[in-house]
């Protein structure tokens, strides 16, 4: 579990996060929502130890934090190698042994569908392509906590869904997974509880099974009215 107590963070004249208190269960897909503004990028990076909260303690309860894998709102990115020779740079960076890692690029670009495009310089992808790159890079090296700031722009459908497949994958592996969308027409297949980020708070938290049997514009209607 990640236990969050009584978080605050602000910028000059900014306060950004006034209070924050969420739990996150082990091994799930727990989504941060709220408008463009609310802070949730800033509450990822407390969590990802980029920045240093002001007020409040983030706890790690059982799970390594030392094994995290991020992707954060700009594609970070080496521009003049491939998308093969980015991954096998990311996995001798992480020490990971080469007839493994060779496995593992492979059956990311076949998952994802790369198709000739791992032999492309990063420069000339697609936004779409660029963020499949960064979710590989992320998950490569198996992590127990999974930071996704915004990951799915760019996408279409069909990267959406084998991203999702991705990111479920990695739950059902046992990695904690923590997410932040504006987008709401996937939710209900992937989520396991949502939060709603709002005035710098958690205003409230969903359970999957608060949005059964609801449909995918009717889940979009009624999170925009919460924010």
């Amino acid at each position: 579990m990640i236990k969050i107590s009584s978080l605050h963070k602000r910028f000059k004249n900014s306060q950004v996060l006034k209070g924050v208190n969420l739990n996150i269960e082990k091994s799930s897909i727990h989504v941060i929502y709220g408008k463009n503004g609310a802070g949730k990028s800033t509450l990822l990076n407390c969590v990802c130890g980029l920045i240093k909260q002001d007020l409040g303690k983030i706890e790690f309860q059982n799970i390594d934090k030392n094994r995290l894998g991020i992707v954060l709102g700009n594609h970070m990115l080496i521009n003049k190698l491939t998308a093969k020779e980015y991954l096998r740079l990311v996995c001798e960076l992480k020490k990971i042994d080469k007839d493994l890692y060779v496995k593992k690029i492979d059956y990311f670009f076949k998952k994802l569908a790369f198709g000739d495009e791992c032999n492309t310089l990063i420069e000339d992808l697609s936004k779409g392509t660029k963020a499949k790159l960064n979710l590989t890079a992320s998950v490569i090296h198996q992590p127990e906590l999974l930071v996704l700031d915004e990951p799915f722009a760019g996408l279409d459908l069909n990267s959406l869904d084998q991203t999702l497949d991705i990111i479920k994958e990695q739950s059902n592996n046992g990695c904690t997974v923590i997410l932040s969308t504006h987008r709401t027409d996937f939710l209900s297949s992937i989520m396991d509880k949502l939060s709603i980020l709002k005035d710098g708070k958690i205003d409230r938290t969903y359970d999957s099974t608060f949005f059964a049997g609801m449909q995918e514009d009717s889940i979009s209607d009624f999170l925009k009215k919460q924010i």
